[in-house]
């Protein structure tokens, strides 16, 4: 798969990716959705009552397919993803889900150059996203541990106003392209 231009931009639900990338859109970089969201509008046009718990092994076999679908693709410039394929794998993790091969194949063949974990805005909410602070810390531990294990380079993003958030992204890019950091 195509290595040289991705990058993800990660967290727990309710982080600030969607607004954090919606900034990098902006500013014309292109960017993916997150796919898990995808699949599910997709499924409830199917059918209205689809509930990915109930097809977890599909849902994540789906995620996959349509991240190898654009990662084959050539680009240019930069392209940023709300949510990598690994990020499949956190969550089979956290969940205590199956864990295919073929999860397994895409998480080694898919390489970005770097990984943004973005800390919650308000981190001293005691849930964030639905989940609890320690279930926040449990995921944000998994997305370092296995993102690290795959070959990314993963760079926390402080709770911070969205464009110093993208400031920091640009500055992280910006100095490692150029030999700076």
């Amino acid at each position: 798969m195509n290595d040289n231009r991705f990058y993800v931009v990660t967290g727990v639900s309710g982080a600030g990716k969607t607004t954090t990338l919606r900034g990098l859109s902006k500013r014309g970089f292109q960017i993916f959705p997150e796919m898990a969201s995808i699949v599910g509008e997709e499924e409830r046009r199917i059918n209205p009552d689809w509930n990915y718990k109930n097809s977890y092994p599909r849902f994540i076999e789906s995620i996959v397919r349509k991240h190898r679908d654009i990662e084959q693709q050539n680009y240019e410039a930069p392209v940023f993803f709300d949510r990598g394929v690994i990020d499949c794998l956190v969550y089979c993790h956290y969940d205590h889900q199956y864990i295919s091969q073929d999860l397994l194949q895409a998480c080694e063949e898919t390489k970005y150059l770097k990984t943004f974990l973005l800390k919650p805005t308000e981190p001293e909410a005691k849930i964030v996203g639905g989940k609890t602070l320690q279930q926040v810390l449990t995921i944000e531990s998994l997305i370092e541990e296995l993102y690290s294990r795959y070959g990314s380079n993963v760079h926390t993003v402080p709770a911070m106003p969205v464009n110093d958030r993208i400031e920091f992204i640009l500055n992280v890019i910006k100095e490692t392209t150029y030999g700076h950091a």
